[in-house]
């Protein structure tokens, strides 16, 4: 697959939701903004990741790129296939392009379903009239071949979700998620509510399959030892927007916007940093129902001025694989290196250790 292809193309994308507040008159209508002006490409084979606090609205941004919603405004490609404005049936022939992995496997699988079931239902839906006949029997030997290749067995495809643990019960989702050949997966928080030598062998085996099946991936985390260990591109998102997009070893060794680096802060080392004592980010971020003028992170931001407080900064060239929405984004190059070497480092180190780990689990 050619690498300089855009799989995903996005263009200022905006996601609101009505919402009702209750105030002394009665119950008042507000518009959430879970997404406000998001633009980002995604070139095949590629994997960004998409990092934030909860509430940022990157599970939106997610929902919206695997076309579950529409967008309130802007334009959306997938695979060269423009999307604005399509209507339910017209977009069914580019949901087989999409494909999402969920955080919890267990309720985003039918448990009245066997594995097999799961597996081949896609492939009624999208039956392959090329290569090969829709039949049972083909559908149930791709079904088999993919669980094969998720490290499963042929003879689990008559077993019930139940019967497996979290880890085997994601390996099923992500089968389920290859059955069409996707261009393009979501991946939201797919490890975090596994067991860690489990979120181990799941990370080494999106690795493979991503070399195996050319697969382009979104993947959202809150774990920037995870990130650093799968992403190529990580796009830090904040109050709804991309406040900054940098290829892995830039961000993490040069971060320029604010908010980056306190995220960056955070990585709990093995070693007390006392460097850090004091310079954690505080508080909450505000609501989106009422966003702050100017800067959105501006609030918490110990080096906010006037201008942060009045005017929303654009997206800045740092390099050519590097960009930040910060007024200051040169006067923060130099901030503390050692704290974020630190916590680059100690990122890198878990990382290591993943890699020490094959897909089962085992030390290689």
């Amino acid at each position: 697959m050619d690498k300089t292809q855009i799989i995903v193309e996005a263009n200022n994308l905006t996601k609101t939701f009505a919402t009702k507040i209750a105030t002394e008159k009665g119950w008042e209508k507000k518009t959430v903004a879970a997404v406000t002006d998001v633009s980002l490409a995604i070139n095949a084979g590629e994997t960004l990741a998409l990092v934030g606090e909860s509430g940022c609205g990157k599970t939106t941004l997610g929902r919206m790129l695997s076309l579950f919603y529409q967008p309130s405004a802007g334009q959306l490609s997938i695979a060269g296939n423009a999307i604005d404005g399509l209507k339910n049936r017209q977009l069914k022939p580019l949901r087989q392009h999409v494909q999402m992995i969920f955080q919890d496997p267990m309720s985003s699988l039918n448990p009245r379903h066997t594995v097999e079931s799961i597996l081949t239902e896609p492939m009624k839906i999208f039956p392959d009239k090329g290569k090969t006949k829709n039949s049972a029997e083909c559908r149930s030997e791709r079904a088999a071949e993919l669980l094969e290749a998720v490290g499963l067995s042929k003879a689990d495809l008559a077993k019930y979700p139940h019967e497996f643990s979290g880890g085997q019960r994601q390996r099923i989702t992500i089968a389920r998620a290859l059955v069409l050949n996707p261009a393009f997966i979501v991946a939201d928080e797919p490890v975090s509510a596994l067991d860690v030598s489990v979120q181990s062998q799941i990370l080494n085996l999106m690795k493979d399959l991503r070399e195996q099946y050319n697969l382009t991936y979104l993947f959202i985390s809150h774990d920037l030892a995870v990130v650093h260990h799968l992403a190529d591109r990580i796009a830090v998102m904040y109050l709804g927007r991309i406040v900054e997009i940098a290829d892995r070893d830039s961000l993490f060794s040069d971060a320029r916007h604010p908010y980056t680096q306190s995220l960056l802060r955070s990585v709990p080392t093995v070693t007390p940093n006392k460097s850090k004592i004091g310079r954690i980010l505080q508080g909450d971020p505000p609501s989106p129902i009422n966003p702050p003028d100017g800067c959105p992170f501006n609030p918490r931001c110990d080096r906010a001025t006037d201008i942060c407080r009045e005017q929303l900064p654009a997206m800045e060239k740092v390099s050519e694989t590097h960009f930040s929405a910060c007024h200051h984004y040169q006067e923060h190059s130099s901030y503390n290196k050692s704290s974020n070497n630190k916590s680059s480092a100690n990122s890198s180190e878990q990382a290591v250790n993943i890699d020490q780990l094959d897909n089962s689990g085992n030390p290689q």
